[in-house]
């Protein structure tokens, strides 16, 4: 019997048979010249900023020209970077909200904005997708950016109120789905919304924690500590990260600690 064509030969006999899926590519991918299936070249061609985020660390593992040309920077200068690292400090509690309901969801969107080089803010749209394997854990999560300037009436204008108010509604979509404990408050540090986790949290409603009465739901022996954290942010620190404990209402204090961060926003504080 002749062999069989080259080109058709299936696999020997106890062999698996060939993947041919595409893969995640590896680090720096976007940025090679040899051949890549066609979703890649896509990706490295794209006008939107494109970025693929490892989970465990949060760190970008590779990005697109688009991506780093719309910040001043180069692929090779944020590969390997925390995923967070082009955005001011304000939009990280936003960002980490989105990226939560992705896990949960499939994927989420935000309007928000990133920090070029120069120092300027550029108001973007930001689409986060999680991949994983069936219902195992997310293999990687997919960021797509798109330039909102032409949407505002000069470049480096704040966000008009259109999309201002869009960008609180979406927010407040995705906070209210987040498994973290959200809260925003003003410069005062009254808050003006808690979200379900916080308060399962906490053990209060909505209304009860309201205004300062958050403050309640603190452990009266760390409750200095916390007012120190919550000065140095009055005073332009630009995060904070602390660990007490919270008192319940209704029973004793939680033997368990939680981690609390907090970061300036334009007109609210997210904690």
């Amino acid at each position: 019997m002749g062999a069989a064509p080259a080109g058709n030969a299936g696999p020997a006999a106890g062999e698996a048979p060939v993947d041919s899926r595409p893969r995640l590519p590896a680090s720096g991918a976007f940025a090679h010249r040899d051949p890549e299936p066609p979703w890649a070249q896509a990706a490295l061609h794209s006008s939107h900023g494109m970025a693929i985020i490892d989970p465990a660390s949060a760190t970008l593992r590779a990005v697109n020209p688009a991506y780093a040309q719309l910040v001043g920077r180069t692929p090779g200068q944020l590969e390997g970077q925390p995923s967070n690292a082009i955005y001011p400090p304000s939009e990280h509690v936003q960002l980490l909200v989105a990226e939560h309901s992705a896990d949960l969801h499939g994927a989420a969107a935000l309007e928000t904005r990133q920090s070029h080089r120069d120092g300027s803010l550029i108001p973007v749209e930001v689409t986060v997708v999680a991949v994983r394997d069936g219902n195992g854990p997310v293999r990687y999560r997919i960021q797509t950016v798109t330039d909102l300037r032409a949407r505002t009436r000069a470049e480096g204008a704040p966000l008009s109120p259109e999309i201002q108010q869009t960008a609180t509604a979406h927010f407040r979509q995705l906070a209210d789905s987040a498994p973290v404990g959200i809260l925003l408050m003003g410069a005062d540090g009254g808050v003006s919304y808690a979200n379900p986790c916080w308060l399962g949290i906490a053990d209060l409603t909505p209304e009860q924690a309201r205004g300062d009465g958050w403050w309640e739901a603190i452990c009266p022996d760390d409750r200095e500590r916390v007012s120190d954290a919550w000065e140095g942010l009055r005073r332009g620190a630009a995060a904070w990260a602390r660990t007490f404990t919270w008192e319940r209402c209704a029973a004793e204090t939680v033997a368990a600690y939680r981690a609390a961060c907090g970061a300036p926003a334009t007109a609210d504080r997210a904690a």
